[in-house]
């Protein structure tokens, strides 16, 4: 039996409690490819989680600023960035830099959008990228009232998950529990999407209201609720790292989840609420700190 709770606490954000502190060097940082701008603007964001990640304008800044970054002692990346009107991060023209990154600075590198075409899983295939994260929505009414993809479906989704597969690309799909307004809407019939597929991990987060927002006064769903789903994909994801990524309402809310978080058995929780590490030890658990994203618990590039 594996006894060992994997915490999270990438420089994203500084991170520090009494059991842990994340470095101050840029570890593993996130980079905007569209600066802050997003055609989307989706409900839940309207782009403002892309106002705190470094941005660059064009390839040859990536390059530039990966060299900077490496020389400072990153060892990782996260490309993202607003998504266009189909839903996709626009990175085929960062493939041959992403590439050279790997090849020749060592980074690992990860890369988010929200949907995936043919072109684009051929391109971060190329780019030999380690992970690519997938935003999992079972719902229709999700996708065209929260995300804006006016015309898209569930469909889309399966198919995004299938290009991935395809291309041998290495999968830590998120879904976002309470994302249609704080409401349960398509949660399970994302998992369901994804019970036939090899996955390097599987990623739940709860939506987190932002002020300036349209969802700046929803209320997330109760920690129960919030459980059970956790408890279900448990079940049906025995052998995939289950994960309690980062976004998360904050305080007591936190608290409460976090908590229900090591009583269903997760593998790994990012940046973990105050006492939560010690609460594992008292539980016979080993906690293990990585600064990296936590789509990457395997260890590569730990």
């Amino acid at each position: 039996m594996n006894n060992t709770i994997h915490f999270f606490a990438p420089s994203l954000k500084r991170y520090e409690t009494d059991e842990y502190s994340n470095s101050r060097d840029p570890i593993f940082v996130s980079i905007s490819i569209t600066e802050k701008h997003c055609e989307l603007f989706c409900d839940h964001c309207k782009a403002r989680l892309l106002s705190s990640m470094y941005y660059v304008r064009c390839p040859d800044d990536l390059w530039n600023m990966a060299v900077q970054l490496r020389q400072r002692g990153c060892r990782g990346l996260l490309i993202t960035g607003g998504c266009d009107r189909e839903g996709r991060l626009p990175v085929l023209p960062y493939v041959e830099i992403l590439r050279r990154i790997k090849q020749q600075l060592g980074l690992t590198l990860a890369v988010h959008s929200k949907l995936l075409d043919e072109p684009l899983a051929d391109g971060l295939a190329r780019a030999n990228v380690d992970v690519v994260m997938l935003d999992v929505v079972g719902s229709t009414e999700t996708l065209r009232t929260v995300y804006h993809l006016e015309g898209k479906s569930v469909a889309d989704v399966e198919h995004s998950l299938e290009w991935l597969d395809q291309y041998g690309l290495a999968a830590a799909p998120h879904i976002v529990i309470g994302l249609h307004y704080g409401k349960i809407r398509g949660e399970l019939e994302a998992l369901e999407m994804l019970r036939d597929k090899a996955l390097r991990a599987l990623v739940l987060v709860v939506v987190n209201p932002l002020r300036q927002t349209p969802m700046a006064n929803v209320s997330p769903p109760s920690p129960e609720i919030v459980k059970s789903i956790f408890t279900q994909a448990r079940t049906w994801f025995p052998h995939t790292p289950l994960l309690l990524g980062c976004a998360r309402p904050s305080g007591a809310y936190q608290q409460l989840l976090d908590r229900m978080a090591l009583d269903v058995g997760v593998d790994g929780i990012a940046y973990p609420a105050e006492g939560v590490v010690a609460l594992s030890r008292e539980r016979g658990l080993t906690p293990v700190f990585s600064e990296h994203c936590c789509a990457l618990i395997d260890g590569r590039g730990t």
